[in-house]
C-alpha cells in the first residue's frame, strides 16, 4: 500500500511540476493607433509590461506605426492572461495579432477576447513607454467590467491591407466598430484573453512519458499486491 501511495504521489508531484513551468510566449501584433502589451493575473495583480509599437504615427521600417507588426517574447506563469491595451485617436481603429504558445496559437478575434473601455479620466500616454504603468493598469483591471467585442474583419481588408507576419486566422479587432466614430475615440481599451495562457499549454512529450511511467509504476505495484 505504501509503495502504491508513493508512486501515486510521485506522479501527482510530477504533473504539478509540469503544470507550474513557465510558458514561453511569442506575441506578434500591431494596432491603429497605439498599443501596449502586458500579461498578469485576472484581478490585475502581477502585471508586467512587455512592449509597444512606435510612439509616433510614423513607422520603422514601414510607413505607419501600424503597418508592420512587432514581435515580443515573454514567459507567462500559471494563471497569467494576455492584455492588449489599445489607444484610439479617432477614425478607423483596430488591433491584430497572434500569441504562439508552443502547442497552440491564440489569435485576435471576437471569440477569444473580452474588453473594457477605460474611463476618460484614466491617465494614458500614447507616446509613453509604457503607455500606462503596470501598477496603474492592474488597479484598473481589478475593478473592470468585461464585455464581448463586436467588430472583427479578416486581415487584408482596407484601409490597413495585409499585416505581414501575423497568423492568417487573426482578425482586425475592436470593441464596437472598425470604421468611423467609435465610443472610445480619444481613449484606450483593455483587451484580455478569455482564458489564462497556460490553459492551452500541453506538456512536452518527454514530460508526458515520465508521468506515464510513474502511473504505470503505481499500477504495477497495485497488481503485485
Amino acid at each position: 500500500m505504501f509503495r502504491t501511495l508513493q508512486a501515486g504521489v510521485g506522479a501527482a508531484v510530477l504533473l504539478a511540476s509540469v503544470a507550474a513551468q513557465a510558458l514561453p510566449v511569442t506575441a506578434t501584433l500591431t494596432a491603429d493607433n497605439h498599443y501596449g502589451l502586458y500579461y498578469g493575473q485576472a484581478d490585475g495583480s502581477g502585471m508586467n509590461f512587455v512592449g509597444r509599437n512606435e510612439p509616433g504615427e510614423g513607422g520603422s521600417p514601414c510607413n505607419y506605426n501600424w503597418s508592420c507588426a512587432e514581435t515580443w517574447n515573454f514567459n507567462a506563469g500559471g494563471g497569467d492572461y494576455a492584455y492588449v491595451v489599445a489607444w484610439d485617436t479617432g477614425g478607423q481603429q483596430m488591433w491584430i495579432g497572434d500569441f504562439d504558445l508552443g502547442s497552440s496559437t491564440l489569435v485576435s478575434n471576437i471569440a477569444s477576447w473580452e474588453y473594457y473601455v477605460a474611463p476618460v479620466t484614466t491617465a494614458f500616454a500614447p507616446t509613453g513607454n509604457p503607455p500606462i504603468g503596470a501598477a496603474a493598469l492592474g488597479a484598473l483591471i481589478g475593478s473592470a467590467t468585461w464585455a464581448n467585442p463586436l467588430a472583427e474583419a479578416n486581415n487584408g481588408v482596407g484601409p490597413w491591407g495585409t499585416i505581414a507576419g501575423v497568423d492568417p486566422s487573426a482578425k482586425f479587432l475592436w470593441h464596437d466598430t472598425l470604421n468611423g466614430t467609435s465610443t472610445s475615440d480619444g481613449r484606450f481599451v483593455i483587451f484580455r484573453s478569455r482564458d489564462p495562457l497556460q490553459e492551452a499549454q500541453v506538456p512536452e512529450p518527454g514530460s508526458l512519458a515520465l508521468v506515464g511511467l510513474a502511473l504505470a509504476g503505481a499500477a504495477f505495484v497495485r497488481r503485485r499486491r
